[in-house]
């Protein structure tokens, strides 16, 4: 019978690794067949066997002994070949024939040796070595027949005793070749069915170990790691020193003891979001049909952390069976996420806003109504170019870096200044009286000394959501920008300076 092609190749590596245990425990057998000869001594000793010899006796005995040690040599040599498998149960059948024709007839004897034959597990093997095996039983009749008709009473002639004899053989043999056929064939197909269902779990047993040690190796990139499985509803923590699994019961608990436990540290403003995230009840409709989710919360104690559950496994509807829950903390990441944006929304040379941080600033300012007292001031530094050109641009650095100090001086509490361009500055003030806030800083620029016979000079326009209901963030820039320009044009005017808006 041969094995089905689904895990032949692991039926066959059974067979070999059989064959080669079988080989070596057939080997033992023969070297106690050696112990035949004395036996059979006791026995004629004992008056058992007055048909035989002693001389027999040391003729079985050295035979088996030669055998056996012939079967040794072969089995050194190739452990798992059939020959000496063969080999083995042919020698056996030499030593019954010997034994017949010294007149030592053990009958059932014969029938042992194909038996033996299906420890291999092969019926194949078994109908070969029963086939060999009733050749050497009717060479046994026909050895023995002489003695047998001269020593009974009820046959005069030798081959109707040796064709009596033969028959009785040749039913016998059917009868053990069905039988043991049938017996093979019950044993082979339960051992590839234990095979498969063997291969089945270690397969299973190979991808679960391969995954607890890819974990493990996650488990010193995270924080925290954690093995849901959903199929033998447990969990198992990978991080830490208690790696034991622990069961999951869902009819009781809504998080795993993991989550429950990082709960205890989670913000109070975190802490809803978190638990809601980390809800082992609906975790696996969450994911259908997905790789992960994230979610981000504060711990009291470490900072920023990112939780993140993982599919690992699912099953035909698309559900997760085997999630892996993670934990990592990321207070370093927001640091330096803080302080990117930081940089990017800030201007290098004043440490004010830029044009990116003013944009965001009025994004949100449109989904509401602008407060009553909100103005837009519209600056521009007057006379950089100038200072430029004969001072350089350090000394121009220096100008807009004083204008820029001044201005967020004044504004102060009252609300943003942005550095918007080279010269330019928008600044986002709540107050209620414009003009006047307006006159203030006229009278004060007017005695800031940049360099030494050098005082700084600015033109500034607003524009007022009192004065301009109607108009959006957007129009109140463009109309500040127009009183400014108005009033930079006025001081060009006032110093005698002939050039376009600057």
């Amino acid at each position: 019978m041969q094995p089905s092609s689904e895990g032949i190749a692991d039926y066959q590596s059974f067979l070999l690794s059989n064959r080669i245990r079988v080989n070596g425990y057939l080997n033992i057998v023969l070297f106690c067949c050696v112990l035949t000869g004395p036996a059979i001594a006791l026995g004629i000793a004992a008056g058992i066997f007055n048909e035989t010899s002693y001389g027999i006796c040391v003729q079985i005995s050295s035979a088996m002994l030669i055998l056996a040690i012939i079967h040794k040599m072969i089995i050194n040599i190739q452990q798992g070949s059939l020959f000496s498998s063969y080999f083995a149960f042919v020698a056996m059948d030499l030593i019954l024939l010997q034994m017949s024709y010294g007149h030592v007839s053990l009958v059932l004897t014969w029938f042992l040796i194909p038996l033996l034959s299906l420890l291999l597990c092969s019926t194949r093997e078994f109908v070969i070595t029963t086939a060999i095996n009733y050749v050497f039983m009717v060479m046994s009749a026909w050895l023995t027949a002489p003695y047998m008709v001269a020593n009974r009473g009820d046959y005069t002639d030798l081959m109707p005793y040796f064709l009596h004899t033969v028959g009785g053989y040749t039913i016998e043999t059917f009868i053990m070749l069905g039988a043991g056929h049938s017996l093979g064939v019950i044993a082979i197909d339960y051992f590839k069915d234990t095979m498969k269902k063997y291969n089945t779990i270690s397969d299973k047993e190979v991808l679960l170990n391969e995954q607890l040690v890819l974990l493990k190796s996650m488990a010193r990139i995270y924080d925290m790691v954690n093995l849901i499985d959903f199929e033998r509803m447990t969990e198992r923590p990978l991080s830490g020193t208690a790696i034991d699994e622990m069961p999951l019961d869902l009819s009781k608990y809504s998080h795993t003891r993991m989550a429950s436990k990082l709960a205890e540290h989670i913000a109070l403003e975190h802490l809803d979001s978190f638990l809601e995230f980390t809800d082992i009840t609906t975790i696996q409709k969450r994911l259908k049909d997905r790789k992960s989710i994230i979610g981000e919360f504060v711990d009291v104690n470490s900072g920023w952390i990112k939780a993140q559950y993982i599919v690992s496994g699912c099953n035909k509807d698309g559900y997760p069976t085997l999630i892996i829950f993670t934990v990592q903390n990321i207070e370093n990441e927001k640091l330096r996420e803080d302080n990117l944006i930081r940089i990017a929304m800030t201007d290098e040379l004043t440490m004010l806003g830029n044009r990116r941080s003013y944009d965001e600033e009025i994004r949100t300012y449109k989904e509401e109504v602008l407060p009553y007292d909100l103005v837009i001031f519209s600056i521009d530094v007057n006379g950089l170019k100038i200072v430029n050109d004969t001072r350089g641009h350090s000394a121009g650095d220096k100008l807009i870096r004083r204008a820029a100090r001044f201005i967020k001086e004044m504004v102060g509490n009252m609300g943003q200044v942005f550095r918007t361009g080279g010269d330019e500055f928008i600044a986002i003030v709540k107050t209620q009286s414009p003009e006047i806030f307006l006159d203030t800083i006229k009278d004060k620029v007017s005695s800031l000394e940049v360099f030494p016979e050098y005082t700084l000079s600015i033109s500034v326009g607003y524009a007022a959501v009192k004065d301009y209901p109607d108009l959006d963030l957007k129009g109140l820039e463009k109309m500040a920008d127009n009183k400014m320009y108005e009033d930079k044009e006025a001081y060009y005017k006032r110093m005698g300076i002939d050039r376009r808006r600057k």
